[in-house]
């Protein structure tokens, strides 16, 4: 289960993510007076982060895994885009932002490597049916 590669993608993806509530980013998201601002992003992080820890125990069954990174992955996709236009609303991307900037690069990462484990699957999957085609 950890011996995999995708295992350390996955684990390095959901143990990046609680880092952004390290940055300025949530006080700027709690600062709106639309509360949903704040908490959609934080749930689709916690979605993310727990759907890639779930993936983890689930190499024995790898569609099943395929399709729960799959969600992990949509739900940083969406945080990114959160970010993304909280930074355009503070005003564009400058060098007053760049603490800001951060958590959108950590959720990229995130992203990335969650993308890599799902690859890694993906290439499981093939590895299991060229195997079972030999038989």
């Amino acid at each position: 289960m950890i011996q995999r590669i995708q295992s350390l993608w996955l684990l390095l993806a959901a143990s990046l993510n609680p880092l952004i509530l390290l940055t300025p980013m949530p006080e700027r998201m709690a600062a709106d007076p639309a509360g949903w601002i704040y908490w959609a992003p934080m749930a689709m992080m916690a979605l993310a982060s727990f759907a890639l820890l779930v993936a983890i125990f689930l190499f024995k069954k790898p569609s099943l895994q395929l399709q729960i990174v799959r969600i992990g992955t949509l739900s940083l996709a969406g945080v990114f885009a959160f970010e993304v236009a909280i930074l355009f609303s503070l005003g564009g991307i400058g060098p007053y932002l760049w603490d800001e900037v951060i958590a959108a690069v950590i959720t990229g990462a995130s992203f990335v490597l969650a993308f890599l484990g799902r690859r890694a699957i993906q290439s499981d999957q093939a590895l299991l049916a060229s195997v079972d085609r030999l038989r």
